[in-house]
């Protein structure tokens, strides 16, 4: 191709391209001319790749982000159950067909099979907490008001595997401490789960509940394993254990010394293996064992 088609062929380019600009900035005037919803209208400052509100932030975060703002809540300024937001997103869903999704996240990690959590990581959402006063602080808080007659939960994980290799935690509470091991990062937390009701004699039915499995009702094979070192393994308080007829305690790893109420007989029987060592019958009469 010649020098003169060369700079024709660059020039309707350049036109063309122009011409989007164009249709673009029209439909964006459109967009920021429109009136919005009866009674709602639009209204605000047009939104950019970068932005502060209020002051600047006392320690900006070193992030390469392709939008970032930020705010800075002046001193004082608001009663109590004031807050201030830098984004909201409100979504309303009407009808027998809906499916309201305010906010969606997707992350493809890297398939690179030499990549290794030293060299690579990735978080569809990251949130962080810096709290250094003595108020109350949450990097994730999830508000469910319950009030019709559906299922409605708090937070959701989902997990489809297709690899045995690897593995797949569902929740993980970690004490990381700090990186640079500081001699004031390294307490102790204080409960890694808490469940707490503030309603006066009600709570939670059930507080944590394993489900069988819907297809064949065995769903694994350690409901709760307790592997690090505890001084106490178990503290029930005043609550009660419950066993079904047939289950069995154990006092050896290799499970074979165990107590049970033998569910053919009735009777709580203390075994070895297959051998009964001593037993008691239920029904009958006091005696010293």
């Amino acid at each position: 191709m010649s020098i003169e088609a060369q700079v024709q062929a660059l020039e309707q380019a350049v036109t063309k391209l122009q011409g989007e600009v164009a249709a673009l900035e029209a439909e964006n005037a459109k967009l920021k001319a429109a009136p919005g919803p009866a009674g709602c209208p639009n209204g605000g400052a047009a939104l950019q790749q970068g932005m502060a509100w209020d002051t600047c932030l006392s320690e900006p975060q070193p992030l390469d982000s392709g939008v970032t703002w930020t705010r800075r809540q002046p001193a004082n300024d608001a009663t109590g159950g004031y807050v201030r937001a830098i984004l909201s997103l409100l979504s309303e869903g009407q009808g027998k067909n809906s499916y309201p999704w305010p906010l969606y996240v997707q992350v493809r990690a890297s398939p690179a099979h030499n990549a290794d959590m030293g060299s690579a990581n990735a978080f569809a959402v990251n949130a962080r907490l810096i709290n250094a006063g003595a108020g109350f602080g949450a990097a994730v808080f999830s508000d469910v008001q319950h009030n019709g007659n559906g299922t409605n939960i708090g937070f959701d994980f989902e997990l489809i595997r297709s690899s045995e290799a690897g593995r797949v935690i569902g929740l993980n509470v970690l004490n990381a401490g700090d990186p640079s091991n500081m001699p004031d990062t390294t307490k102790s937390g204080d409960q890694a789960i808490n469940i707490q009701t503030k309603v006066p004699d009600k709570g939670w039915d059930t507080a944590i509940r394993l489900e069988p499995n819907a297809a064949s009702g065995r769903a694994g094979h350690c409901g709760i394993w307790i592997e690090g070192k505890y001084d106490i393994g178990l503290d029930m308080e005043n609550n009660n254990i419950k066993l079904n007829r047939g289950a069995k305690i154990f006092f050896d790893e290799n499970q074979t010394l165990f107590l049970w109420l033998n569910p053919s007989n009735s009777r709580l029987e203390f075994r070895y293996l297959d051998n009964v060592l001593g037993y008691l019958k239920l029904g009958t009469t006091e005696h010293e064992l």
